[in-house]
């Protein structure tokens, strides 16, 4: 079913116990306009919606929470729930000085054991937070509003990791002492300390939010109330901002971006400075579990049957970067560009197939596999469906599985029932923090999404990313990484293929929608419209 503002607004928001919409008010600094209400669009259902326990759990997190610092445009840590903080002369110590003007949105205070809680949950859940923490072996809590982070080894990327939309604050005394904390009922509706309350979650249509008027940034949020609609459709994006019904979405076919840029009521926003913690690339991913995939050569012969260009030219319409590494070119400090490399070549990979034994049959047919893709974006199953096409003639019939964005992250991570996987995701801002955990064999974790899915076993790539994460000079950890890509662009057990940009269309009556590295997925805390 779908709705329009004043449907949400009035019906569903009513019944929560939110007043219609008021008037927009001109608030007394500069240009700013408070009230209103922001509409943006998500493409799926999110699994929950604390991005403590999940990289899935979609844009509420960062509204609904604060971490303990933000990261500015620049790149720049600036303080969040952290007002200030301290590094020992050795590396090993993180002194953070919280606010003591916070209250959590049920009115209870914000102290630092809820800051150590959540470091269990980060260490223990999250995919990226297992590697981002793991040298964080205690903590100290001279005051409540004091905390120390006590470090086994120097993680000079410690600070990028402690952002809402990474590492949320979580409020200790909302979760249960015991059990699995990923399916705790109160990760359906948060608690948090950010700019906005959670209101309600009606699945399949939108999250609704309202204004925190106890925020500890008191003149933010601008905005009186949030809706986060669900249109997994992109075209059904284009039309909505068209349309006037939503404010802003990244979820736009990139066919559509440049004809959208010509509309005077719309504005493209593409800036890489709010795309930091997006980087990242769409890979092909083998299940090594499948004893086929041992064989080295078939790996290859699939990299010598995909042509980056083609996709990069086709299906992303020039919004994207062909790569062959897993750091790609947007993390220009931190990529190699000197890694082995797999030429598009049809008669190679068929010649590579003869050789490891995959002979054609009667039917032509090598070798049969299935291939999943993750239906959180409409460009994955076009990548699917190019690489089952170019697959075909060399002989593999891959077959694509059809399933909603839920159905593949249980397949892949939970039920290690796939073949080969398509998906994209982030690995910034620093290789520890993204890239690490998809070849670190200690994050081979059934049941966590966007880990090791493969199940790689290097032991000398651990050795490589244990030390770059430990290892203070820049340049050394630079050549660590390099020697890193090189070695897991010799195995490919995941190709990359291409590097994403995502730009966001909003509305042209929309301000200050990107005011952080987090992009698209930051607090919007700071966003205001201009006019009714």
């Amino acid at each position: 079913m779908s709705i329009s503002r004043r449907e949400v607004l009035v019906g569903s928001l009513t019944a929560a116990g939110i007043a219609a919409l008021p008037g927009r008010l001109w608030a007394a600094e500069g240009d700013v306009v408070r009230g209103g209400t922001l509409f943006v669009a998500n493409s799926v259902e999110p699994v929950h919606l604390v991005g403590a326990f999940t990289t899935q759990a979609g844009p509420p997190t960062a509204k609904l929470f604060d971490g303990l610092v933000d990261i500015d445009l620049e790149g720049n840590a600036t303080p969040a729930l952290a007002e200030s903080w301290e590094v020992s002369p050795d590396g090993l110590g993180y002194t953070f000085r919280l606010r003591r003007d916070v209250v959590w949105h049920d009115g209870e205070p914000f102290t630092a054991d809820d800051v150590e809680f959540s470091l269990s949950v980060w260490k223990q859940y999250h995919a990226r937070g297992r590697a981002t923490f793991a040298n964080v072996t205690a903590t100290e809590i001279p005051d409540d509003h004091t905390i120390v982070f006590k470090l086994s080894q120097p993680t000079e990327f410690i600070l990028a990791g402690l952002i809402a939309h990474e590492s949320p604050v979580l409020a200790r005394h909302t979760y249960p002492a015991e059990g699995d904390l990923a399916i705790a009922p109160r990760n359906n509706e948060p608690i948090g300390t950010g700019p906005f309350r959670f209101v309600e979650w009606e699945r399949g249509s939108h999250i609704a939010l309202e204004r925190n008027a106890q925020y500890w940034d008191k003149d933010k949020p601008y905005v009186d109330q949030l809706i986060i609609r669900t249109l997994p459709d992109p075209a059904t994006n284009s039309a909505a901002l068209e349309a006037d019904s939503i404010h802003a979405s990244n979820f736009i076919p990139l066919s559509n971006v440049g004809r959208l840029a010509q509309n005077a009521e719309l504005q493209v926003i593409d800036d890489p400075r709010g795309s930091r913690y997006s980087v990242g690339a769409v890979v092909l991913e083998f299940n090594l579990d499948r004893e086929r995939f041992h064989d080295r050569r078939l790996r290859e012969a699939f990299a010598h049957a995909i042509d980056r260009d083609f996709i990069q030219q086709n299906l992303y319409f020039g919004y994207a970067t062909p790569t062959e590494t897993p750091v790609p070119p947007g993390l220009p400090e931190w990529h190699n560009p000197n890694v082995p490399t797999y030429p598009f070549d049809p008669a190679r990979a068929e010649a590579i197939l003869e050789e490891a034994g995959y002979r054609r049959g009667s039917d032509g047919v090598r070798l049969r596999l299935f291939n999943d893709y993750a239906a959180n974006n409409a460009t994955h199953l076009q990548v699917a469906q190019y690489i089952r096409s170019v697959l075909a003639g060399i002989g593999v019939e891959l077959e694509i599985r059809n399933q909603d964005f839920g159905q593949f992250v249980n397949r892949v991570y939970t039920q290690r029932d796939f073949d080969t996987a398509i998906y994209h995701a982030t690995v910034g801002p620093d290789p520890a923090i993204g890239a690490q955990r998809f070849y670190w064999s200690k994050n081979f974790q059934p049941g966590v999404a966007f880990s090791n899915a493969a199940n790689y076993n290097n032991p000398e790539v651990d050795a490589l990313l244990e030390q770059a994460a430990v290892t203070a000079d820049r340049a050394e950890r630079k050549a660590l990484y390099d020697r890193f890509q090189t070695i897991v662009q010799t195995d490919i057990v995941r190709i990359p293929i291409i590097s994403p940009r995502y730009p966001i269309v909003v509305r042209a009556n929309v301000r200050d929608y990107i005011s952080s590295s987090a992009g698209a997925s930051g607090s919007n805390a700071s966003t205001y419209l201009v006019d009714a």
